[in-house]
Order: C-alpha cells, then structure tokens, then sequence
C-alpha cells in the first residue's frame, strides 16, 4: 500500500509553485544599464525630470531619451527597479565585463568584434547610415559614396559610422572624436566636411544647430550589412543566458508602434533641448 500524504502538503507545495510563477512576482530585484547619455534622441542627459526621464546614479542630472524608455519597459516587465548609470561610450563594455551594470543600452550596433566580448538581443531599433554636412558645403548634394570623393569625413571612436569611413574614396579620415558632440564642432569648424551619424542623430544635430544638412546615399551606400542597415542591440554579459532571454521577452512586448512613438517624442524633445547636440556612438 502506498504511505498516504497529509492532503493539506500538495495545497501548500502548489499554492508555493504557482506563487514561484506568477506574472507579479518580480525576476530580478534591480536592473542596472549602462548609457551613455550623450546620444540624442537614443539618450542624453538634462535637469529637467518630465514623464519620460529617470534620475542618474549618483548624479543631480537625468536621463532621456528613447533609451530610456526602453530601459523603463523592460525593467517594469522583470518587475526590478531602474538603475541607470553614465558611462563613456569607450568605457561600457568594460563596465559590462567587471560587473558594474546588467546591460548596455545605449543603441549599440551588433558587430562581430564586439559579439566576440558580449551576448546581443534581438535589434529594438533599425536605422541607417547619413551624413551631416554644412548647407553650404559642396557635398551638400551628395546622394551616394562615390559623391564624397575626397572629402574630409569624421565620426565617433569605436563607432559602425568610423569603421566605414575608409569605403570612400581618396578620403582624409579625420581622427575619430570622443563624442559626437565633438564631431559636430569638427565639422562646424572645417576640420572635417562630412560627419557620419545614424540617421536619427543626424536630424537631431541638424535640428539644434544651424547652417548643417542632412545628405542620405540613396544611389549607393556603404557596403556590409552594419553599415547599410544599423540595428540597435543590448549587450548583456557573454553568457547571461537568463537575462539575455529577460531582455530578449521584455523586448517582445513592445509594437512597433509604440518604438516608433517613442523615437516620434523623443526627437521632439531633443530639438528644443541644446542637450541634442551632444551626441554620440552607435
């Protein structure tokens, strides 16, 4: 005969697994992103708090942008409270790599070189490569590549825009800045005669700086695929298999739509703020 068991045991055992997992009960405690704030309308940072911004870690500042509301969705699916940190864009996958934060968010693109460090999710945003140029400029009317034969082309360090630059022919690559911030002042200056940015950046910086164009390649753009269609990923820790499949779920809950609303008000948002201007990395 088998030993009989108290009835009350598989009610408590049950009513603990179904507890274990219930959609409210959180997966992680806190998520901690790494940004860099300085990437309108992806992410910057700004004193004004509004509907949209989450206070920096260990800063008076906030953060905005796109970014941040991604980094709100995907903390309010884990059920963890958002902690966001600023980081050099240089600085990030280190930071990932010591433990520092979670994730990257921060509209950093897959490449191979940097998937060999870190795990990507699924692409939360697509764009492409443009260019910036002054309105007067002779590259102004620039549709392809072969158009911006021997100019003086820049863009941020570490970036699929500057690792593309030496596709154009006779080209001067003007050393990579820090910052797209100070690649615009290169470019306003006349160190450089075309900027290579995402094309969101690159109606940002145009929007709060005046006398600058926006040029897109459509009779030739760059070749490979991390040039010619830019995806915006979240590098978690290489193997991170949990967070990573997290992220890659939270992601899932958010239409179209509503990625393309929050891009909508975030450019807005960024073109009455001088912040847009400092931008940086994808």
């Amino acid at each position: 005969m088998k030993n009989k068991i108290p009835f009350a045991l598989p009610i408590i055992a049950l009513a603990a697994l179904l507890a274990g997992c219930s959609a409210s009960a959180p997966l992680r405690n806190s998520l901690v992103v790494g940004m860099e704030c300085e990437y309108a309308p992806f992410d910057w940072q700004t004193m004004t708090a509004n509907d949209h911004t989450v206070k920096l870690d260990n800063s008076s500042l906030y953060a905005d942008g796109y970014d941040v509301d991604i980094s709100k969705a995907i903390a309010s699916y884990l059920g963890a409270t958002l902690v966001i940190k600023q980081i050099a864009w240089d600085s990030l996958i280190p930071a990932l790599e010591t433990n520092d934060i979670d994730c990257i968010i921060t509209d950093m693109s897959y490449t191979a070189e940097r998937a060999k460090s870190v795990d990507f999710s699924d692409a939360y945003y697509q764009s492409a490569i443009v260019g910036v140029v002054k309105t007067n400029s002779r590259y102004a009317s620039a549709t392809s590549v072969a158009d911006l034969a021997g100019c003086k082309a820049i863009s941020q360090l570490g970036t699929v825009e500057d690792g593309v630059i030496s596709q154009i022919s006779n080209v001067t690559h003007v050393t990579a800045a820090d910052t797209f911030g100070d690649a615009v002042l290169s470019l306003q200056a006349g160190d450089a005669d075309v900027l290579l940015a995402e094309d969101p950046v690159a109606k940002c910086i145009v929007d709060v700086n005046s006398g600058l164009s926006v040029i897109q390649f459509t009779n030739g753009g760059f070749s490979g695929v991390d040039s010619s269609d830019l995806s915006g990923n979240i590098p978690v820790r290489k193997g991170d298999s949990v967070l990573l499949g997290q992220v890659n779920g939270a992601l899932a809950t958010i239409p179209e739509t509503k990625r393309e609303l929050w891009m909508q008000e975030a450019s807005e948002r960024c073109s009455v703020t001088s912040d847009g201007s400092s931008s940086s990395a994808a």
